[in-house]
């Protein structure tokens, strides 16, 4: 199954042309890490709609085949800064989403569990007065 995604993913990239990266736009790609440099390169991006038609496996396959550094790689949410000398630095954003999501996540399981804790009473304290006697936030 997934060599079969795979080998159909690179017949289909094959005949895709290809387009220059722009700066400070956002990709879908890894990147490895420069340690002359101390910067982190963007190795590989792929498309949107590559993104959404194929498995993890099978693009995380494809991310390590194709690019020319070989490494394990990570399917990121990359900023891309073009520098003075054409090198693709990569600014790494799919960890601020995930600090975002966890922060939310434990928003939404407060909210959750004190919806279970309340009772009849306190919707009709709400009715009248229109806030819940206990601290909902």
């Amino acid at each position: 199954m997934i060599r079969e995604g795979f080998e159909d993913l690179l017949g289909r990239i094959d005949d895709e042309e290809y387009t220059e990266c722009k700066h400070n736009n956002y990709y879908i790609g890894s990147y490895n890490y420069d340690v002359e440099r101390n910067i982190l390169l963007m190795t590989l991006k792929i498309p949107i709609w590559m993104f959404f038609k194929y498995e993890r496996s099978i693009l995380l396959q494809y991310l390590y085949w194709r690019s020319m550094i070989r490494h394990k790689p990570k399917l990121e949410v990359i900023k891309l800064e073009i520098m003075e000398d054409g090198t693709y630095n990569s600014i790494i954003k799919t960890r601020y989403l995930r600090i975002i999501q966890r922060k939310w996540r434990a928003i939404y399981k407060n909210r959750q569990e004190f919806l279970k804790s309340i009772n009849l009473k306190e919707f009709r304290q709400r009715e009248i007065t229109g806030r819940f006697s206990k601290a909902y936030y």
